[in-house]
């Protein structure tokens, strides 16, 4: 400034926004002591044909008669930049700049003048400098703004690409701060446009300087100046659409405005200003169809935002909706601010077809003290290498999976992929680990639970190995949870924690708490997370809360979250990022919506998708609604209810895509769905994409996942209760008939899911045998994995369908199902079920190895409930039905039998007994297997003495037929007996 070669104004862009503020103020002093200087050295003659006085202290200088000739010879050395009828302007140098007024034009310089001495230095406008007089001209110098117009600027940007947009985004903001800071000093502009913005770009951004105040007001005592400001703010949302706009036809794409360099308006008085307004507004008002021509290809975003401006008639506009117009430069410039903060997701690519837009879970709204509990406790697993609980609870729908996949997030995006060596020098360690912790034979039944850990141990799966034997429920419950417990302890460590994410844990049975229980509070486990989400508003939510506090009071550390409704910021950010629309504009409409769905997030998320409430508008290019429609529309308060109502307005086409993909379960293929679809006049295919498109469902690696189970469960409630038995099984019966044979062994579960739900309306024998057959195939897979609970349910499935005369038509495969079915039940527990099982096969099989199965179960649930003698008494009728019955405790039994052993046993050496061939006659195998039952409950039975005589009788047949499982228990039993006697 001290060197003439900048402006103090353009100083201020710089140093107004650094600490250095204050050197602003000091320049602005330095410029007014000079302006004083040069008012002193040239006083203003008496009876000068300006008046001096009607521009009083705006005026800074005049200049003398006698010094007019040679200010002319100097002005025609500049450089003419403008010229019209009224106006010239010339430049000289950098940063000064003159303009030549016709005299009669001086009550605009006034209004010039008045507001560049009223705005404060930080305000990016037009300095004037000095008004001389000569003739009939006013000579008004000023301070040259840098830069470019705003119509050159976005006429010489022709790329359409992203940096471009961002880049017209940032000169948006420029020009709104601008104003907005011209607002803020109670000055409106009246006359911006798009040839009065001038846009300077610097290392620090850009810069929008606004010039030309010959028509600016100054509001009297910090009065709002309704009119003025909407005029402003409408005028904003021309010079918007000529930034927006497509300028690549080499168009000026005018929008009404003459050239604001021009000063041929007539003047206007204070009291002219509301008229002159109006008429300006109808002069530049464009018909609906010319504004939607305008902002045609602009992003949804924009277009929102400047209809809501264009849309600022007077203030005492009643056609204009609540909160469809800005009344507020600040607020356009923070929407602008959130826009550009966010432009992933306002300035997506958006298709007004896309009815629900987005679904909510796929962003994140108003958790983010609740998600910073859930990072927390992720990282004291970490520093503490302790194991550690998480519970998250809520009513349906308020976004606990959504919360917990955040984490997911944010532990894959702080996941820096290590080199491949040391990734597999990893995997190694942990392979090594687990092998050594859990062992092959472990690893092996964990594989049949667990598939994925066979290729990560790189174990190989024997599908034609035997079946899984059946042990009792405490005895696989207690073995589950050992090996499970051995494979978390092996797999984390400290820099590696395992988290185990449960969803919807009000679900789970006790037992299933219990071995996650049994999980978290093993001392042997470390750098471990549990996380459970639980609706705490179901019956079974207490199981979980129990659970919960039992682990707490374990010594394990719990950090407890409950999600409740969305405050009214989030409500309006969730809407605001859905319909790509300004933060400021969705307002009254989220107000509505937060209170219409009390702030549940999935009511609010699928409240968009009621196109009778918010339409989209091609011609604007925006969202409309009726809030007071809104505000008279019966939101139901059940989820279940509300979702219903949405999609019973949808096509018959998307609504059968609803049922049908309800009915195949919580996710499904492309393939499923093909052998599925039912014949009808719809391309069901081609429907189901929209369907998504909709939220309802997301398709996730060629799977489609319903949003929300409660979704699932609205779609299904779709179809009449009357009638989904036979969707069931019309479904069912096209997937059977669409499966090729060498496939139906892995698609026998989906098949039977559908048919067995409509099994009471299968009439033909054919048809019952045929789909009881698959459902005896279908339990014996699940037996081979353990999930006897599923096996069970299929078994009994095939029993419900057999026919009365199924033991003469088809004895077999009753046999079958029957026994299947009482190993299941037994495993599970189900005696009382199990009991009459037992004694309908016994009074129905036509021979004794087909009772034998029925009886052991029979002597097995004796011997649970207590029942020792009866127990014996069943085994005793079986090995008199055999031919072996047991003989009476008497002392000469006893000695008789024992001295038999004892001379049988003298024929043997070791080596004979260690060579002993196996026992491979059946019958004897069944006696030993009832002989060891006996032994069980002989030593809780009225007479204890039949122990020795089992035993002694067991060790015979061993050496008489052969070496069985139990010979060798038995006949330690039988060395503990002789050597106590």
């Amino acid at each position: 400034y001290a060197g003439g070669q900048t402006s103090p104004i353009n100083m201020a862009k710089y140093l107004g926004k650094s600490p250095l503020s204050s050197l602003v103020v000091l320049l602005s002093l330095q410029r007014r002591t000079r302006e004083d200087e040069m008012s002193h050295t040239n006083p203003a003659p008496e009876g000068d044909a300006f008046d001096i006085d009607r521009l009083g202290a705006m005026v800074i200088g005049a200049t003398p008669p006698h010094r007019q000739q040679n200010n002319n010879q100097t002005t025609h050395q500049k450089h003419l930049i403008y010229q019209s009828s009224t106006t010239k302007i010339y430049r000289h140098g950098l940063d000064c700049g003159v303009k030549l007024v016709d005299i009669s034009k001086a009550s605009c310089v006034e209004n010039e003048v008045r507001a560049s001495k009223h705005l404060p230095p930080s305000c990016n406008a037009r300095r004037i400098g000095k008004v001389e007089e000569n003739g009939q001209e006013l000579w008004v110098h000023f301070e040259w703004a840098n830069g470019v117009t705003l119509e050159e600027w976005a006429r010489s940007r022709k790329e359409r690409c992203r940096d471009d947009m961002k880049a017209r985004l940032r000169v948006a903001i420029a020009i709104a701060k601008s104003l907005c800071d011209f607002h803020e000093a109670s000055v409106v502009h009246h006359k911006l446009s798009h040839t009065n913005v001038i846009i300077e770009e610097t290392s620090f951004g850009f810069q929008a300087a606004l010039i030309d105040l010959t028509k600016s007001r100054i509001l009297k005592g910090g009065e709002v100046h309704v009119d003025g400001i909407s005029g402003d703010l409408r005028d904003m949302g021309h010079v918007f659409q000529i930034l927006f706009a497509n300028l690549n036809n080499g168009g000026s794409a005018d929008v009404g405005r003459r050239s604001d360099t021009s000063m041929d308006e007539d003047e206007d008085t204070e009291e002219d200003f509301h008229a002159d307004y109006n008429n300006r507004t109808k002069k530049r008002g464009k018909s609906s169809s010319q504004r939607a021509q305008a902002m045609e290809g602009m992003p949804l975003f924009v277009s929102a935002l400047i209809s809501a401006l264009l849309d600022n008639n007077s203030g005492g506009a009643t056609n204009v909706r609540e909160g469809k117009r800005y009344t507020s430069t600040k607020v356009v410039l923070n929407d602008l601010l959130a826009g550009l903060s966010k432009f992933d997701v306002y300035f997506r690519k958006f298709d007004w077809k896309e009815a629900s837009m987005w679904n909510y879970h796929s962003s994140f709204y108003g958790r983010q003290a609740e998600m910073s509990t859930l990072t927390s406790s992720l990282k004291a697993v970490m520093d503490s290498g302790k194991p550690m609980m998480t519970s998250v609870s809520g009513h349906a729908g308020m976004g606990k999976s959504t919360l917990v996949n955040q984490l997911k997030k944010a532990i894959e995006a702080n996941d820096t992929p290590r080199a491949s060596r040391e990734s597999d020098d990893t995997k190694c360690k942990m392979k090594q680990r687990i092998m050594d912790t859990v062992g092959n034979f472990g690893i092996s039944e964990l594989v049949q639970s667990i598939p994925n850990l066979a290729g990560l141990v790189g174990y190989q799966v024997n599908t034609a190995g035997p079946s899984v034997g059946v042990s009792t429920t405490p005895q696989q419950l207690q073995r589950s949870a050992f090996l499970l417990c051995r494979l978390i302890a092996s797999i984390p460590d400290k820099e590696h924690p395992v988290v185990l994410y449960l969803d919807d844990c009000q679900r789970c049975d006790p037992t299933t708490l219990s071995v996650i229980q049994t999980i978290v509070t093993d001392p042997d486990i470390r750098s471990f997370l549990f996380v459970g989400c639980y609706r705490d508003n179901e019956s079974s939510s207490p199981i979980v809360e129990n659970m919960v506090s039992e682990v707490a009071s374990s010594g394990v550390n719990v950090f407890r979250i409950n999600l409740g409704t969305f405050e009214k910021e989030s409500v309006n950010m969730l809407i605001s990022e859905n319909l790509c629309m300004p933060p400021s504009l969705t307002t009254p409409l989220s107000a509505v919506i937060h209170t219409k769905t009390a702030g549940s997030p999935l009511f609010c998320a699928n409240f968009l998708n009621d196109h009778d409430l918010i339409r989209f508008n091609l011609t604007s290019r925006t969202w409309e609604y009726d809030i007071q429609s809104i505000l008279m529309t019966d939101i139901p308060t059940s989820v279940i209810e509300h979702m219903k109502s949405q999609m019973s307005k949808l096509p018959p086409s998307y609504i059968l895509v609803l049922k049908l993909g309800s009915c195949l379960g919580d996710h499904f293929d492309h393939r499923m769905f093909a052998k599925a679809k039912v014949k009808t006049d719809y391309d069901l295919e081609a429907v189901i994409p929209h369907v998504c498109q909709i939220g309802f469902l997301h398709e996730i690696d060629g799977r489609f996942i319903w949003a929300h189970d409660q979704i699932r469960e609205a779609a299904y409630d779709l179809i009449p209760c009357a009638a989904r038995e036979s969707f069931h099984l019309l479904i069912g019966t096209r997937m059977l008939m669409n499966t090729p044979p060498d496939e139906l062994d892995t698609a026998i579960f989906e098949i039977l899911c559908q048919i067995n739900k409509g099994i009471g309306l299968i009439q033909t024998h054919d048809q019952k045998y045929e789909i009881a057959q698959l459902n005896y195939l279908a339990g014996e897979s699940c037996i081979k994995a353990s999930s006897f609970p599923s096996a069970a349910q299929y078994f009994m499935s095939g029993i419900r369908l057999l026919p009365d005369r199924c033991w003469d038509k088809e004895y077999n495969l009753t046999v079958q199902l029957y026994n299947a079915a009482q190993d299941a039940l037994f495993a599970m527990g189900a005696l009382s079920s199990l009991r009459t099982l037992t004694s309908t096969l016994i009074s129905n099989a036509k021979e004794f190895d087909d009772k034998v199965h029925s009886y052991k179960h029979r002597i097995r649930y004796l011997i649970s409930k207590g029942q020792f003698d009866e127990a014996i008494s069943e085994c005793n009728s079986v090995l008199t039905e055999l031919g072996e019955p047991l003989q009476k405790c008497e002392v000469s039994v006893l000695m008789q039998e024992h001295l038999g052993l004892q001379a049988m046993m003298s024929k043997f050496n070791q080596d004979a007994i260690l060579g002993h061939k196996r026992m491979d006659e059946q019958m004897r195998l069944v006696e030993m297997e009832l002989l060891h039952m006996a032994v069980t409950s002989a030593n809780n039975c009225s007479e204890p003495r039949l122990n020795v005589i089992l035993i002694t009788r067991m060790v015979k047949r061993s050496l008489e037929f052969g070496l069985c499982d139990v010979s060798g228990m038995v006949t330690c039993m039988f060395s503990c007996f002789q050597s106590h006697h």
